[in-house]
């Protein structure tokens, strides 16, 4: 998936609520857009590409971790913590793509 493709789905899922903090600002400002991630920590440019690519698998995590390059398991532990820090996690959906 492209870059840009996957900014504008973080965006998405910013105005959600499911991504805080700085990366939601930064995705949601329209100031950073040559460089949306820049001021923003790897682990939120991590957490908001993996609940984009999440959300883009309609839940699916199977589809989303090979989307991701990560193993099923290191999808579920990073699900799991975001969960517990009280964030929105997509439940799986009819599948419509991916």
């Amino acid at each position: 998936m492209p870059v840009a493709s996957v900014g504008s789905s973080w965006a998405t899922v910013a105005s959600h609520g499911q991504v805080s903090g700085t990366a939601s600002k930064l995705a949601l400002s329209g100031q950073q857009e040559d460089h949306p991630f820049v001021g923003a920590t790897v682990a939120e440019v991590e957490q908001g590409l993996i609940l984009a690519t999440l959300d883009h698998c309609e839940g699916n995590r199977t589809s989303a971790a090979r989307i991701l390059g990560i193993s099923l398991r290191s999808l579920h532990n990073k699900l799991t913590s975001y969960n517990a820090a009280g964030m929105s996690i997509p439940a799986p959906r009819p599948r419509t793509r991916c």
